[in-house]
């Protein structure tokens, strides 16, 4: 029975330990986006991809530079993907379909753009994922409106 409690002592030692280490990773990653770094963040989320596979950790952070660095289809992608991983979160969920809202307002249908930040603010409306999505639907309907007002729409144009 002793040998039985010190195995399980011993494994969940093991498993916070691993925890921390993951954790560690991801904040290495973020700080290196932050630093400019994306040559480091890749390589760090690339890692917690391959170590944990159904995490969205990596994923994010993966579709996070994706965006910064306007390749916006696989930001997308990369931010779907994390919708369907088993360790995915409410929280995790709302962000990623907030990045998929802001990729797509760049060229996209702007019912779905809006409908995208709706759901990450229902998915986590009092958390930081659903401030997040509120204060981008604020941003993107602003921006939208300043282009609106300096611009014509595409079918307002004179073919004169």
């Amino acid at each position: 029975m002793a040998r039985r409690r010190h195995d399980y002592a011993a494994a969940m030692a093991l498993r916070e330990d691993s925890f921390r280490r993951l954790r560690f990773l991801a904040e290495s990653g973020r700080l290196a986006v932050a630093f400019g770094r994306h040559d480091k963040a890749h390589a760090i989320f690339e890692a917690l991809r391959s170590i944990s596979p159904q995490s969205p950790v990596g994923h994010d952070g993966l579709s996070e530079l994706a965006f910064l660095d306007g390749d916006f289809e696989s930001s997308i992608a990369l931010a779907k993907a994390c919708l369907t991983l088993e360790q995915a979160t409410p929280c995790s969920s709302a962000m990623a379909l907030t990045r998929i809202a802001c990729a797509t307002a760049t060229n996209g249908e702007r019912r779905d753009v809006i409908e995208s930040l709706d759901r990450a603010i229902k998915m986590d409306p009092a958390g930081p994922a659903g401030e997040h999505a509120r204060l981008w639907k604020r941003v993107i309907r602003d921006m939208w409106t300043r282009t609106c007002s300096t611009q014509p729409e595409s079918s307002e144009v004179s073919t004169q």
